[in-house]
């Protein structure tokens, strides 16, 4: 197959990052590429790196921006895109020689393609690196086991390839007043608007930094994205007809995490008094999302832990964060 493809970088102050990331993208194996940079209102050298790639390579666009967070720097690049097909990079990742060649021979119609992630870490050798002697084989996957395949990259917009005009006729786009599971919302919304499956092509083509200073995964989220969150998820359930106690449960400890990593991060606010990080942990409890969700936990071998979770203590809860917070 011969189609250009948009390749949409969202940018903000990656100049550490961000030539390792270009660089992989110029030197693509398939050349019928544009690359669409948009500098999200960095305050480092980040756009001057663009600037520069962008005179030595006619494929390269820059759109500098006012910072209005990576959803809104991705649906302007897709606002701008003039390919057939679109992808998405992030900053501080970067990708196979073969990544774009690989997606597009793989493409098959009214199906959702994405392929497997190779993980790093800074300073370190490879976490799980199995791209020697790697199996490269595809498995289809039928939309109602979408929860299952979450953590597998599924939830991610990065290692996929979307066609244009499914995204914009159906007007699909990154939710910008999210910023908790934004990712995994236009995906769904992009499953929803296709008749087929999800292609998945086990061959490790995107590689990702796992442990980037900006990365938004390590963001607590507040209680009413956990909410919203919750609420996309079972939307999805249900139209991909998937309501069984399994994958309600995969939905439960997804929510679940969140709940925990918002509850941490209030216990950790210096700014606030006990009394009121009781108070706002007992409307957390309080809300529907968590009532459902709370049951499952949050997967700890600590039974004091899980227990004051799962029984809404919200006042023994903060005594034990805040307790926590203090020992270390």
């Amino acid at each position: 197959m011969k189609a250009k493809i948009s390749i949409i970088v969202p940018i903000y102050n990656a100049e550490t990052t961000l030539e390792r990331c270009i660089s992989s993208l110029v030197h693509q194996s398939y050349k019928d590429i544009e690359i669409i940079l948009v500098n999200d209102g960095s305050q480092d050298h980040s756009l001057q790196i663009c600037e520069r790639f962008a005179k030595e390579d006619s494929r390269i666009i820059v759109i500098d921006k006012e910072n209005g967070g990576v959803s809104s720097a991705r649906n302007i690049g897709i606002s701008k895109a003039g390919g057939e097909f679109l992808m998405f990079c992030d900053s501080d990742d970067w990708v196979k020689r073969d990544y774009c060649k690989d997606m597009l021979q793989y493409y098959s119609d009214d199906q959702l393609l994405m392929c497997d992630i190779e993980i790093k870490e800074k300073d370190r050798k490879k976490i799980t690196d199995q791209s020697i002697d790697q199996e490269i084989y595809i498995e289809e996957i039928s939309k109602s086991n979408f929860l299952e395949y979450k953590d597998r990259g599924l939830g991610l917009p990065t290692n996929k390839l979307f066609k244009k005009s499914i995204v914009i006729e159906n007007g699909i786009c990154f939710p910008e007043t999210l910023f908790l599971g934004e990712d995994f919302a236009f995906v769904i919304s992009y499953l929803k608007c296709i008749s087929g499956h999800i292609r998945y092509l086990h061959k490790k083509l995107y590689i990702y930094q796992a442990d980037s200073a900006e990365s938004l995964s390590k963001k607590a989220p507040f209680y009413r994205q956990n909410e919203q969150f919750y609420n996309i998820l079972t939307d999805a359930i249900i139209s991909f007809n998937a309501q069984n106690e399994e994958t309600y449960h995969l939905r439960n400890k997804i929510i679940m995490y969140d709940f925990e990593k918002t509850l941490i991060s209030l216990a950790r606010q210096d700014s606030l008094s006990f009394i009121k990080k009781c108070k706002k942990a007992r409307m957390i409890m309080e809300s529907k999302a968590y009532q459902v969700c709370c049951q499952t936990g949050t997967g700890s071998s600590n039974l004091l832990y899980e227990w004051l979770y799962k029984t809404k203590k919200a006042e023994l809860l903060m005594i034990y964060l805040c307790f926590l917070k203090k020992s270390r």
